[in-house]
């Protein structure tokens, strides 16, 4: 504006117009940004109440906790699995899928503590197809065990939840 008013260069102001847009394209993915982290911060709370309300003893939510802990480390171990690289990437994902095993035998303990004979069911069958997948060098990384990898953690997830899951018989 101000070289406009002096009569000096007015192709400067492209430039000026053009860092305007950005920081308001900036601002706008910031408060986005913010709307998604207070959504996912609400979500949170309200299972967090869900949790305390269905497991009021100090022990169960104990338990729970374990649970939770146990399936995100599990669910670590499969993102992990998807990042190997190089020519031995089956062998080397192979070997961090194994870590999850005592995870998936310490959940299906906790699970019958707490009485959710499902759940413990439902681990003790995704211990079943990771030791299957170990044992017979199959490919973890494949899109197909991706996919069963992650409606494994949904499951167990939503078990843990009360929520019901339809495939549960049949994973």
């Amino acid at each position: 504006v101000e070289h406009l008013i002096r009569g000096e260069d007015y192709f400067v102001y492209k430039n000026t117009l053009k860092s305007i847009e950005n920081i308001r394209r900036n601002l706008i993915e910031e408060k986005a940004r913010k709307e998604e982290y207070a959504k996912r911060m609400r979500n949170k709370e309200q299972i967090q109440r869900e949790l305390n309300t269905r497991y009021p003893s100090k022990e169960q939510r104990m338990a729970v906790n374990n649970i939770l802990s146990h399936i995100r480390n599990i669910e670590s171990v499969f993102r992990s699995v998807e990042n190997t690289e190089g020519e031995y990437h089956t062998y080397e994902s192979l070997r961090i899928l194994s870590g999850c095993l005592n995870n998936f035998r310490s959940i299906a303990e906790l699970a019958l503590e707490i009485g959710l004979p499902e759940l413990a069911q439902l681990s003790e069958a995704s211990y079943n197809f990771v030791k299957y997948l170990c044992n017979y060098k199959k490919d973890p990384a494949s899109a197909e065990n991706k996919e069963i990898f992650d409606y494994a953690v949904y499951s167990l997830k939503s078990l843990l939840l009360g929520r019901e899951v339809e495939d549960t018989d049949v994973f």
